[in-house]
């Protein structure tokens, strides 16, 4: 700027900003019950649509959307329509189909989107929990890790086997370090239990590596991994790293680095170990005044060079006021004196406040913390702070330009306060306000040596933060400072509280909870929520997590790049590259990794002497061979499992959500009068997942939300998620946690399927949260689920009561041994316990897979009428011959017209989805026959009309659906289930196929198609400007000619088929006289015969 001019040039600024018009956007945001999902289960969600123009955001009511439910390839499942409610929301369920793909599957909308998991899991149990390292420790301790082993339910894991594993990896700190040799070793391993509190305690020596040299800056990080197994058999695992170097303690202070001296507060004092974890110590905190330097330097722009060319006093000269050896590093600085001391105990008082603060000198000062570890090496850390004061117009130091901010967030009606300043006598400083991406205020400023206070209004317009920037150039260099001031929308937080809950529930019981939900200012709201309430243990498989920010904050995007005054010229004299001698590389055999790792990479480069890469290898091993009998077997274990249940719903735990079920009012009481009999004892079986998903709870007249619900019967820790708003876009979030428990538990490590055959060892945990030793029994049934009568034979002498002791607060297990028989499609396990006035039980399905392949033979039996003839079926007279072979059924089909069954190919030939010249005709030949089929009775035509009008009619299921005895396979997992559907299908689009109107006009525009396609010379290609194509060509004429043959058509009486057959045959005729030619250049008569 000169004389109120001002000179902005292209090389001055880069200017980026975002383009903020005035358009309406929207978005949706989604909530799921959960983020895990087994196949088969219901996906229960719920949306809201957020209108968004420039500056607002707002509800959109009455709008319309569509939700597309989309498997993990993309492919879509089904789509749902929704026109949001007056709240802008909209709701819904989706069942997840069988036999897909699992994996992550979305939930979409043109606005916005989620993702789900569909797995086959497990739920957990129990959870492994490795305790925080507390301590102080050294390189050569030994370091002691406790964890602990704790049921969802609420027990200890108790008498459980822990193994163990630690792992060392070196660590650099500080900006110059380089990972030279990060190698992991594990550097012990080992077994323990957990006692009766299912805790554990590890110790390990903190060995270092000495192939590197100690310093203060080198730590070792050991990882510690953790292997959970209950006596149950269930396994848990966790991992904690510690960090432990050749000292054990950080001190620090929160003084902030600009430190306004009118500011009462006290600061913390951090004493912590390498892993950040507060520890007690003592020392001293003393606070020294640094020199004042009226002279100031410009700093370097490159770093300092190794050997100066010039004197010091000669670069004074010629480059006055340029820095020339770390003038401007505050480190370098001289103390002066002491102005503040005090003793510390951390252990005692974590906070200190620095007195009379208001009477310091602006400045620079030096804050040293001293202290000792509890080794004895001293531990000194120093930071450096500028004192200011907002009422001064003195500056704390000489410098350039000055820059502090008294605060960094306000609430609009409050006023942001600045204090700028130079040492330079008349600069001109520039003041600008972005809001937006917009200059919304500018102004100069002219300072001499002093500093100045600048306020700033904050308006409520200036929600979602506004960004001040400073700018002073001088002497060919640019000085700018900018910040962006946190303005947040509190005006739009609800607070939702609990104003009734209980955290221990039995399982079953009925729970009613009062929510109260307030405005930003506590008054009354009306409010919509959603809220769940799910099994916390699918956390550990995929968190499910609620978030919505939907206000827009905004960060400064206007940036001045000062480059006008930079000029950079350089040239290469001589070049002069020697290349490196090429290493070689090894490569070793690979273990196999069971398909999580199957490439070994290895990446080489061939440098110049210039370090620019030339040459790049990579070399990758083979993928490791899958071991036998591995994945090969699970994946016939599912074949199986898909092949012989009945009826899938049997064997999965039910997803239904607790709003549509009847509530036990009493709920399921854990004490029975006096001794129970075991027969009698309730087993829980409704092991639900989610207890329940309310998407559109009102508050009412006092600004409550009630929710009323029936816990499931899973002994486990329940995580509630809550969201609500209101019509004006006000908002919060809740979440909370409950377990339901009992006395005495039973909790059974089923696994998520048998196999026929198989002989195993069933574990059984039972708990005693009581406060005395407990003694009963333990029985098992087993019934089969699809006819549910009893099955026998399944355990080892047939003892199904077992009796049990259990220590107070303790755990024991009863094991069953146990040999799954053939021919069970799933079996129902109940499992009851009792004791003294406790009981408990639970109940399961468990599928059973069969270690047997289902194998088809089919024969063709052709018969003309009144005839009689006699087939003989060897294979199944053979079959007697083997040992492992079973018949499974025999099954006799007949059609009085098998004519029929090719019928049902129509509609698919019809709907071929290309328009190229082969499907085009293959839509004109099924029309054409099913106009000459349809006209050839009128019986015929009668039926297929009778399809059409009555789509559901039974007439329409196909031959397989309609054979009930197939059920047992599970014909909706089996792939032949989907040529049954397709045939289904087919069946149902026989009758609009055979529409005559309709086909009449297909086989017009078919035609017309195909004339318009065909070549000058004859020829059909196979696209639109394709070349001819012999082989569509011929397709299409031996096409019009088997229409010919079966008199569907007769193109001798149809000029436009006769002229288009005609030209095609000429076409072929010439490419085969082609073909004879070239072979008669090009061959001799013997050389032909050979071919």
């Amino acid at each position: 700027k000169w004389n109120e001019q001002i000179l902005k040039t292209r090389q001055s600024f880069y200017n980026y900003r975002y383009n903020y018009e005035k358009r309406k956007t929207f978005s949706t945001i989604i909530f799921t019950d959960r983020a895990i999902y087994r196949p088969g289960q219901t996906i229960y969600y719920k949306g809201i649509v957020i209108e968004n123009d420039s500056s607002t955001r707002s509800i959109a009511k009455k709008y319309s959307t569509t939700l597309s439910f989309m498997d993990p390839n993309y492919q879509l499942i089904t789509k749902v329509e929704h026109v949001t409610n007056e709240f802008g929301t909209f709701n819904g369920t989706l069942q997840i189909p069988q036999g897909l793909l699992n994996g992550n599957f979305q939930l979409t909308t043109p606005d916005g989107s989620i993702s789900i998991s569909v797995e086959e899991y497990k739920r957990p149990k129990f959870m492994a929990e490795l305790k925080p390292f507390n301590g102080n420790y050294r390189l050569n301790d030994s370091v002691e890790v406790s964890g602990k082993g704790v049921a969802y339910s609420g027990p200890s894991i108790s008498d459980a086997k822990v193994t163990y594993r630690v792992v060392r990896t070196p660590i650099w700190r500080g900006w110059w370090w380089m990972p030279y040799k990060q190698t992991s070793v594990e550097i012990t391993n080992g077994k323990t239990i957990t006692d009766e509190n299912g805790e554990f305690k590890i110790k390990f020596k903190a060995i270092p590596d000495l192939s590197i040299k100690e310093n203060d800056f080198t730590d070792f990080n050991y990882k510690v991994y953790v292997d959970i197994t209950d006596i149950n058999g269930e396994t848990q695992s966790d991992s904690k790293s510690i960090t432990i170097g050749y000292t054990s303690l950080i001190v620090d202070v929160d003084v902030p680095n600009i430190l306004n001296s009118n500011e009462k507060k006290k600061y913390n004092i951090i004493t912590n170990n390498l892993n950040g974890q507060k520890i007690s110590a003592s020392g001293k905190i003393t606070i020294s005044r640094l020199e004042d330097v009226q002279n100031f330097f410009r700093k370097r722009l490159w770093t300092k060079p190794d050997n100066f060319y010039y004197t010091k006093n000669d670069w004074k000269s010629k480059y006055s006021g340029n820095e020339y050896d770390g003038e401007t590093d505050i480190s370098k600085l001289k103390v002066l004196n002491k102005v503040f001391s005090y003793g510390f105990d951390s252990g005692k008082e974590e906070k200190f406040e620095i007195k009379d603060l208001s009477n310091w000198e602006p400045g620079r000062y030096v804050i040293e913390i001293n202290s000792i570890d509890s080794f004895g090496k001293p531990v000194i850390n120093k930071k450096f702070i500028t004192v200011y004061s907002e009422s001064s117009t003195i500056l704390p130091f000489a410098t350039q330009f000055w820059y502090a901010s008294v605060k960094n967030e306000y609430q609009p009606g409050e006023t942001a306060k600045f204090i700028v300043g130079s040492s330079y006598n008349n600069a001109n400083l520039l003041y600008e306000v972005e809001h937006k991406s917009k200059i919304v205020y500018r102004k100069w400023l002219k300072i001499s040596n002093q500093q100045t206070l600048i306020e700033l209004p904050i308006e409520e317009k200036y929600r979602g933060n506004v960004s001040v920037h400073f700018k002073l150039i001088s002497y060919n260099r640019v000085y700018s400072s900018d910040a962006t001031l946190q303005v947040p929308y509190s005006n739009k937080e609800l607070k939702i509280t609990f104003e009734t809950f209980r955290n221990k529930l039995l399982p079953g019981q009925q729970e009613e909870w009062r929510i109260k939900i307030s405005g930003p200012k506590g008054e009354k709201v009306a409010a919509e929520m959603v809220a769940t309430l799910y099994d916390k243990s699918l956390d550990a498989l995929k968190a499910n997590y609620w978030g919505f920010n939907v206000f827009p904050y905004d960060y400064m995007n206007l940036y001045l790049s000062p480059d006008l005054f930079s000029y950079q010229s350089s040239n290469q004299i001589i070049r002069n590259y020697k290349s490196y001698p090429e290493m070689p590389y090894q490569r070793y055999d690979a273990l196999n990794w069971f398909g999580f790792y199957y490439y070994n990479n290895y990446y080489g480069y061939n440098r110049s002497a210039d370090g620019k890469g030339s040459k790049r290898y990579r070399y990758a091993a083979k993928p490791a061979m899958a071991m036998a009998g591995e994945a090969l077997e699970e994946k016939e274990v599912e074949a199986s499992m898909i092949s012989k249940s009945e009826n899938k719903k049997n064997v999965q735990e039910s997803d239904k959500a607790i709003a549509d079920t009847t509530p036990n009012e009493q709920g399921i009481d854990s004490r029975t009068e006096g001794q129970a009999n075991i027969d009698n004892v309730k087993a829980r079986t409704n092991l639900n997942e989610t207890a329940f998903f309310y998407p559109t709870l009102m508050t009412n007249e006092n600004g409550e939300v009630i929710v009323k619900f029936t816990v499931p019967e899973a002994l486990t820790t329940w995580k509630m998620l809550g969201f609500a708003h209101t019509q004006n876009l006000e908002y919060g979030l809740i979440d909370n946690e409950l377990v339901t428990q009992k006395e005495l538990m039973v909790i059974p490590n089923l696994p998520r399927f048998f196999r026929e055959n198989d002989k195993m060892e069933l574990s059984v945990k039972i708990s005693n949260l009581s406060e005395k030793l407990l003694s009963g029994n333990a029985k098992i049934e087993f019934t089969d689920a699809i006819t549910m009568k009893p099955v026998l034979g399944i355990l080892e002498k047939n003892e199904d009561l077992k009796s049990f002791s259990v220590n107070k607060k303790g755990n024991t297990n009863v094991i069953w041994n146990i040999s799954i028989p053939q021919g069970v499609n799933a079996l129902s396990v109940k499992i009851v316990a009792t004791a003294e006035n406790f009981s408990d039980g639970e109940e399961s399905v468990v599928p059973v897979m069969s270690n047997r392949m289902l194998v088809t033979e089919s024969m063709p039996l052709p018969i003309r009428g009144n005839s009689s003839k006699t087939f003989e079926f060897k294979k199944l007279l053979e079959s007697g011959n083997s040992s492992t072979l079973k018949s499974f059924k025999y099954t006799l089909e007949f059609t009085s017209n098998p004519a029929w069954y090719a019928v049902q190919a129509l509609p698919y030939i019809m709907e071929y989805p290309y328009e190229c010249s082969e499907q085009t005709f293959s839509r004109y030949y099924a029309n054409s026959l099913a106009t000459f089929i349809a006209g050839s009775s009128p019986k015929i035509k009668a039926v297929f009309d009778s399809w059409k009008n009555t789509p559901d009619s039974k007439a329409l299921l196909s031959n397989l659906e309609k054979n009930q005895e197939l059920k047992s396979v599970l014909l909706q997992e089996t792939p032949w289930v989907l040529d049954a559907q397709d045939e289904t299908q087919r069946k149902r689009n026989i009758g609009l196929l055979f529409d005559l109107n309709r086909m009449s006009n297909e086989m017009n525009v078919a035609l017309k198609k195909l004339e318009k396609e065909q070549s000058a010379n004859g020829g059909w290609p196979w696209f639109p400007g394709m070349p001819e194509s012999r082989y569509i060509t011929q397709h299409i004429v031996s096409g019009f000619g088997h229409l010919q043959k079966l008199k569907v058509v007769d193109y001798k009486n149809d000029d436009k088929i006769k002229t288009m057959v005609e030209n095609g045959v000429d076409y072929l005729d010439k490419r085969i006289k082609d073909d004879y030619d070239y072979l008669l250049k090009h061959y001799t008569k013997e050389e032909m015969q050979k071919k």
